[in-house]
């Protein structure tokens, strides 16, 4: 793989298709190249499929620079189960991220109730930075509630979470007010925090 100098770029666009699934072994590191030249970005735009294909290194964090001037990060989901575990590692070198915004392209079942599974550490722009999280097309599962109660747990300076749900959760009022609690609960320690769900 030649790049030519990504430096100066300061919008990105990373696809790692997941038909080369059983070249994970080569694409992996071609995916970590290509984030690397691309550290100076200020938005990235990642699909779901990168993030699987991410998600098979271990210590993955170590691997990336920090992404200095990165504010804005957009995650597109498809067809296949979204991994937060390697969004994570990238969101602990983007020290200066403002924006997450996680939408869905299609509509399927996007993650399985009932997928358990930890976090290891808290993003340090979680802290310092995130004012912002958007995520479309939400269906109220186990996976995405685990974020959003991790995110009202430690994003302490975060100003706005935006929800859009998918079809069947928007026609459903009595499970939009059970999630709209679960959620007001978990934010207790972050009064500023507006919660949209629309």
């Amino acid at each position: 793989m030649v790049l030519i100098n990504l430096s100066s770029l300061v919008d990105a666009y990373v696809d790692v298709s997941n038909g080369w699934s059983s070249l994970k072994q080569f694409t992996v590191p071609h995916a970590i190249k290509i984030l690397r030249g691309i550290c100076n970005v200020k938005s990235l735009v990642l699909s779901d499929d990168t993030l699987e294909f991410l998600s098979y290194t271990e210590n993955l964090s170590s691997l990336f620079p920090t992404f200095h001037n990165l504010t804005h990060i957009r995650v597109l989901r498809r067809l296949y189960g979204f991994n937060y575990k390697a969004l994570l590692d990238i969101l602990e070198k983007s020290p200066n991220l403002e924006v997450i915004n996680i939408y869905q392209e299609l509509n399927p079942d996007s993650c399985l109730e009932g997928d358990e599974w930890t976090f290891s550490s808290v993003p340090h722009c979680f802290k310092s930075s995130l004012k912002s999280f958007i995520i479309s097309d939400f269906d109220g599962c186990a996976t995405d509630m685990q974020f959003l109660n991790f995110l009202l747990k430690n994003a302490t300076i975060l100003r706005e979470i935006t929800i859009f749900c998918e079809q069947s959760l928007a026609a459903d009022s009595k499970k939009q007010a059970e999630i709209s609690n679960q959620l007001q609960i978990a934010r207790r320690g972050l009064a500023n925090c507006v919660i949209n769900i629309q």
